[in-house]
């Protein structure tokens, strides 16, 4: 039904869409004095779902802010109820910790410097953001699961997915369809 055609939306949008979006900004070119930058995309990747503890969800945190979230997060890794490190992140575990289950999108980036002799170039991978993952779409750990596999997981098996969660809450995209008129559309 319309759930499915909703998450082979998203996975097409990660496979295929995110990638020329972001390389759609390709040559973007700097002029300092000196000499030009030039930054050139390659490649764009989504990562798998890890937490992201840092205070990421907000756009910029003052510096007493910063501290604090780093405060927190020592608190939090030195807490006996936190998960380990190198454990699976998981919806559920975003709904009671109020994260967002989301994963880091990285690009592959060569700064290139122009100069009057000549080029000289770099190239390394970069966190570019993070983007939120739908539940049981192909970057979900939910994906393929069974039942028993979802129990172990704390996930309800009935549960069909196709949702984001939020800072801990499960938040919908509707989709809405609408009768076309019939009318002529000239340009």
């Amino acid at each position: 039904g319309l759930l499915r055609e909703h998450m082979a939306s998203f996975d097409h949008f990660v496979e295929h869409d995110l990638h020329r979006i972001v390389c759609e900004a390709n040559g973007v070119t700097l002029d300092p004095v000196a000499g030009a930058w030039r930054l050139e995309y390659e490649s764009v990747s989504v990562g798998t779902p890890s937490r992201d503890d840092g205070g990421n969800d907000t756009l910029a945190p003052s510096t007493s802010s910063a501290r604090a979230a780093a405060a927190a997060a020592l608190a939090a890794a030195a807490s006996p109820n936190a998960p380990p490190a190198n454990s699976v992140f998981t919806p559920h575990e975003a709904r009671l910790r109020e994260l967002t289950y989301s994963a880091p999108i990285t690009a592959k980036v060569r700064r290139v410097f122009i100069r009057a002799d000549g080029e000289d170039s770099d190239q390394r991978d970069v966190l570019i953001g993070r983007l939120p993952i739908m539940l049981r779409s192909k970057l979900c750990v939910l994906h393929n699961k069974s039942d028993a596999e979802l129990e172990r997981l704390h996930e309800c098996p009935m549960d069909p997915g196709g949702y984001f969660v939020v800072r801990g809450s499960e938040k919908v995209c509707l989709i809405q369809e609408q009768m076309a008129r019939n009318r002529i559309l000239v340009e």
